[in-house]
């Protein structure tokens, strides 16, 4: 028996076997998940110790960069999902354009986030410097690493997508496996990527991501400055992982259990910044 025909039994993964694409994929996803949960809960710790130096950090940092560079991730998550539901059409031609348009956008926030270190940098602003540099240096830098290894993974899936174009319509599924690899069963493979639901969700992450970079200017009182700008970060985490990460076609317990991992993030993250408003 082939490693194929051993895959396609789905062998070995348990109930990750429900998950749509390679159960290894979403073994890095949640991984991933559980590590930036527990840097923002450092984040948010650090912060209520040291409110101060965290709201003078806070302070020297380019708000506007951080908002530009947002919408160029989303628009780069947006368009890789786009490349999956084209893919998985048959489109290998499509698919390709969609992910080297996801892998450009994907160097452009590199890009912006080095010029927004060579700023602090300047400034004098190091991992030494204070407990809020030091966390946002390590938080953001784990961050641009996973940008970096997702443009490396987007390469080897858009060559998945050009042989599975010439050997197998189907040869593609979400993120970036072959078929030849990997099968899923059809109830489950068989609910792609709608790209008009694509299309919607990159729309709200973009509102959202506008509407972040408003309220700190608009919004006078922090605690309920807070509230909103969590509000919508656990609004675009979880749209991001149902619609982009294609969670949405998975059985509602993964569905819940992601939701809940990231609403108790943000509430354990707003909570603290009751306590040190209040303090």
């Amino acid at each position: 028996m082939s490693a194929t025909d051993c895959e396609q039994q789905g062998t070995g993964w348990g109930i990750l076997e429900d998950l749509p694409g390679d159960p290894m994929i979403w073994v890095l996803i949640f991984s991933e998940l559980a590590a930036f949960g527990l840097f923002l809960g450092a984040f948010v710790i650090a912060r209520a110790l040291h409110p101060a130096v965290f709201a003078a950090g806070q302070a020297s940092l380019d708000a506007q960069l951080a908002g530009i560079n947002t919408i160029v991730l989303v628009t780069s998550g947006w368009a890789a999902a786009r490349g999956a539901a084209a893919a998985r059409a048959g489109e290998s031609r499509r698919a390709r354009g969609w992910l080297f348009g996801a892998m450009a956008l994907g160097v452009v926030f590199i890009a912006v986030k080095l010029f927004e270190y060579a700023g602090e940098i300047a400034l004098g602003n190091g991992l030494e410097t204070s407990p809020f540099f030091t966390l946002y240096f390590l938080l953001t830098g784990f961050h641009l690493l996973h940008v970096g290894l997702g443009i490396v993974i987007l390469a080897v899936v858009s060559r998945g997508a050009r042989r599975g174009g010439r050997r197998d319509r189907n040869g593609f599924l979400a993120h970036g496996r072959p078929a030849l690899d990997r099968h899923v069963s059809h109830h489950l493979s068989g609910a792609p990527v709608i790209p008009d639901r694509l299309d919607i969700t990159w729309i709200v992450l973009i509102g959202l991501a506008l509407a972040t970079i408003l309220v700190p200017p608009l919004v006078s009182r922090a605690l309920f400055a807070n509230a909103l700008l969590l509000t919508f970060a656990a609004l675009k985490g979880r749209r991001i992982v149902l619609d982009f990460l294609d969670l949405r076609s998975a059985p509602a317990l993964w569905r819940g259990i992601v939701s809940a991992w990231v609403f108790i993030v943000v509430l354990f993250a707003w909570l603290a910044s009751a306590v040190v408003a209040l303090i």
